[in-house]
């Protein structure tokens, strides 16, 4: 007769395991992503043989389907505890930033390459994620009727806190090296959220959005053949840039691509290259975008804090926009050759520079509180970092709102004026 004693004792050992196992996981698909991750790296990490996870996972797939389900679970946890708490609508959200990246507390993987997984793994992940944001926006529509919080789209809002939470344990130049590092971001992340950035807590600025369409790329003579083919270069990239993004570059095919638009790998070749090749024209039309963007943003208003607002809010226009949205770079850098990938670091370091110069300048004009802005330029892009993964699947009616609330959860903050 079998010793039931002893199978119960085992299995709080196996749960346990499979949780140390989810744990590495999410820290090397954060640190890494999927395209630099495989089970060989995990098994190695966990001092394994690659057949053992075989026990956890049938496959890549599988892996990623299972962290990233644990991962929303946590995330769902982790606001029903703060919600469980007790408190004002603002304690109650902090208390769950503060639970979610709490370093006693297991790593939640952020959900960058969720366009890997299959339909139904995908529909799933979506229901728990869905879920959670439909709680939270109860939280602020809450603490908005009392009073306490000022009046946002709730939704949008609640995406972008969600957004924030799993981009702070990504890699970047501002990455916690210690506990007390990752405490020290929580805090300033939290008093973002409370008051934001603005020394002025004012509505939004009436700037009008910068004109996007000069960077669309479309015919106007359907015989000119050139224009024809820039039209199909540009379609190519456009697609590539976004599956780039969502499924990261080496778990992405010509063929797949191919597939995706209806084409043949031939027709790629054709207009573009190489997958190489392809990568390097993504960054190039990337560049492209954020420059553009950035030489108008500084011809918005007569403010420093004018110019902030304007960038801020055409990136997440151009982010939301199908036919205009830019490749992520940190989910393609590494796919360039080596001097290309110098060249990105340096165009990179100067763009980061103008960041610094325009803070430094609403600084000095009296519009900006007085904030770590090193910490502030690496979460800044966090707020719109779910803009690249469509889950909302916003209408091109909404962007402006969307890319105005986006903007203005860490430059207002949350409470009430």
């Amino acid at each position: 007769m079998p010793d039931q004693s002893s199978s119960a004792r085992r299995q709080p050992n196996v749960k346990a395991r499979r949780e140390e196992v989810l744990d590495e996981a999410s820290r090397l698909l954060n640190a890494n992503g999927v395209s630099q991750t495989t089970l060989q790296d995990l098994a190695n990490v966990l001092g394994v043989t690659r057949n053992a996870l075989y026990y956890y996972f049938r496959d890549i797939e599988d892996l990623i389907f299972q962290v990233y389900r644990r991962s929303c679970e946590i995330l769902a946890g982790h606001l029903v505890e703060a919600t469980e708490g007790g408190g004002s609508a603002l304690e109650v959200l902090q208390g769950f930033v503060t639970r979610c990246l709490d370093p006693d507390h297991p790593q939640m993987a952020a959900l960058n390459e969720y366009g890997l997984l299959q339909p139904a793994h995908h529909a799933a992940i979506l229901r728990i994620y869905d879920d959670v944001v439909a709680r939270l926006s109860r939280l602020l529509e809450d603490g908005a009727q009392s009073g306490e919080l000022r009046p946002c789209h709730a939704p949008t809002v609640a995406r972008t806190v969600i957004s924030l939470i799993h981009w702070v344990p990504l890699p970047g130049g501002w990455t916690a090296k210690s506990d007390g590092d990752r405490r020290r971001v929580v805090v300033a992340l939290n008093d973002l959220l409370a008051v934001g950035w603005a020394a002025q807590r004012e509505p939004a600025s009436c700037l009008d959005p910068i004109d996007l369409s000069p960077l669309l790329v479309r015919a106007s003579d359907g015989f000119d053949q050139d224009v024809i083919a820039q039209v199909k270069r540009e379609t190519i990239l456009v697609m590539a840039s976004r599956m780039f993004t969502c499924r990261g570059v080496d778990a992405t095919s010509l063929d797949e691509i191919a597939a995706t638009l209806g084409t043949t790998k031939a027709r790629l070749y054709r207009y573009v290259g190489d997958k190489q090749t392809l990568v390097g024209a993504c960054f190039a039309r990337a560049e492209k975008i954020y420059d553009y963007i950035m030489g108008q943003a500084l011809m918005q208003g007569s403010t420093a804090m004018d110019h902030i607002v304007a960038l801020l809010r055409a990136n997440a226009m151009a982010q939301q926009h199908k036919e205009l949205q830019p490749l992520r770079y940190g989910s393609a850098i590494g796919a360039l050759p080596e001097i290309e990938q110098v060249r990105a670091a340096q165009r990179l370091q100067a763009r980061n520079e103008q960041y610094t110069e325009l803070f430094r300048a609403a600084k000095f004009e009296g519009s900006m509180r007085d904030v770590d802005l090193e910490l502030l330029k690496q979460v800044m892009p966090g707020g719109s970092a779910w803009l690249w993964k469509d889950f909302a699947k916003q209408q091109s009616e909404d962007f402006a709102l969307v890319a105005a609330e986006t903007t203005d959860v860490l430059r207002l903050g949350l409470l009430a004026t």
